[in-house]
């Protein structure tokens, strides 16, 4: 699709993806948070509130300093990116953060440097700066071999060519397709199903099509809210302006920040029941070892 298709076909697929999928994966973050706290229901209320007033105050910085918020998007979605794609596999890091951050930047910027003017044009749009292109080139060479050095040092030699495979057919898609179908094809199928999956085993212990209904009944509302708010700012606007791209890209922005902060809280969560449950494994006897 991404080499033969044209641009507008590409836009209205990556749209539709981004949001069916890619909003829906970020639906249910309440019932993560209720689920962590060991509540009811009742307290849902107080994390929507909490929810919504994160998602005002980005779009709030975005107004007021657009190129500090973008930083910080990038910055965000990058570890959130890099420790959605890593958490569950067998590589162990001694910087698990580095790891994460480095991973997810080199993803961006190998979207950046295969879509430069695009890219350049919705930065420029946000922030009014032209960056240069040898910026985004200087950041997909170091993170790119930051990333195979950390992952040379920790995985077998199959598991590395596996990797770089997978690199070469991001690179591919996000060299001939449009920067919307290009960032819809990682953010649905790398990062948005993965992801939900992992919450399906966090909310319900194990993902079946039962529980996948009972997920969907529950971010539904969520869901809707969201698609509700876009549709609203996209009819206030002009849809053959300038700014109609940069101004998606903004949306997603503002509902990244508090749900990348959730998926931290539920992975953090993952690894500390991963540790007890090694504990336990390697001491099943409960007595205390010296």
């Amino acid at each position: 699709m991404a080499i033969f298709l044209p641009f507008d076909y590409q836009n209205l697929i990556g749209a539709l993806g981004i949001l069916s999928v890619g909003i829906l994966h970020g639906a249910n973050d309440l019932a993560i948070l209720v689920k962590r706290k060991k509540n009811t229901e009742t307290g849902t209320p107080n994390y929507l509130a909490q929810y919504l007033g994160v998602i005002v105050l980005a779009a709030f910085i975005f107004y007021m300093l657009p190129a500090l918020a973008l930083l910080g998007f990038v910055l965000f979605s990058a570890y959130h990116f890099g420790e959605q794609h890593w958490e569950t596999k067998e590589v162990k890091s001694i910087t698990p953060f580095l790891f994460h951050l480095t991973y997810g930047l080199f993803i961006f910027f190998l979207l950046f440097s295969a879509q430069i003017e695009p890219v350049r044009e919705v930065i420029y749009t946000i922030t009014g700066y032209a960056l240069s292109p040898m910026l985004f080139y200087g950041g997909l060479l170091t993170t790119a071999v930051l990333s195979f050095l950390m992952l040379l040092d920790k995985s077998k030699i199959r598991f590395l060519m596996w990797e770089l495979l997978l690199w070469a057919i991001l690179a591919i898609i996000f060299q001939y397709g449009s920067l919307i179908f290009a960032f819809a094809y990682y953010f649905v199928f790398w990062h948005s199903i993965p992801s939900l999956k992992e919450q399906l085993i966090y909310l319900y212990e194990k993902p079946s099509i039962n529980v996948l209904a009972l997920y969907l009944k529950k971010a539904g509302l969520y869901w809707f809210l969201a698609l509700v708010g876009l549709l609203t700012l996209l009819l206030t606007v002009d849809l053959q302006a300038d700014y109609i791209l940069p101004l998606f890209f903004t949306f997603l922005a503002a509902i990244t920040f508090p749900h990348a902060v959730v998926m931290y809280m539920m992975f953090r969560d993952h690894r500390i029941d991963r540790k007890n449950h090694t504990k336990a494994s390697s001491n099943p006897s409960g007595k205390l070892t010296l």
